[in-house]
């Protein structure tokens, strides 16, 4: 029993064994960057247009020449306030439709209809609209106090 127990020892303190259910080799992988490869030019380029702002780049070649390169003015957050607006607009008068259309169902029964779906309708749209507007406006105050 006690070889046993020391051949168990032994085995278990031998630290080339792995505890993971597959060999793993401890290996350093390279990877390149590519762009060292690239053009300069090209490699910022495709940043602008994807959008990134490279006006704080600190690569060699931005800070020696800066006036080579064409920066994309950003966004004005005037536009989301105006998508804004215009969805909000449209949940007001959405909302308005909604309660003209409850006012005619208590004055006339007639105009009532029987199934829930106009409701769910409005509440819908409205819900959708709604926080849409709240999403564009609060995306236009994020975005001007970034450009601040």
């Amino acid at each position: 029993m006690y070889r046993f127990l020391l051949i168990i020892f032994f085995g278990l303190a031998n630290f080339s064994i792995s505890y993971a259910s597959f060999p793993i080799e401890n290996q350093i992988i390279n990877s390149l960057d590519t762009s060292k490869f690239e053009n300069i030019d090209k490699y910022h380029s495709n940043l602008i247009k994807m959008g990134f702002d490279i006006s704080s780049c600190k690569c060699k070649e931005c800070r020696e020449n800066r006036k080579n390169f064409v920066f994309k003015k950003s966004e004005n957050s005037k536009n989301y306030f105006t998508i804004s607006a215009i969805l909000f607009v449209i949940t007001l008068t959405i909302f308005m439709i909604w309660l003209l259309d409850g006012v005619a169902c208590i004055n006339s029964a007639n105009t009532c209809s029987n199934s829930n779906t106009n409701i769910i309708l409005y509440i819908a749209s409205l819900v959708i609209f709604g926080y849409t507007s709240i999403f564009y406006f609060l995306k236009g105050l994020i975005h001007s106090k970034k450009n601040n």
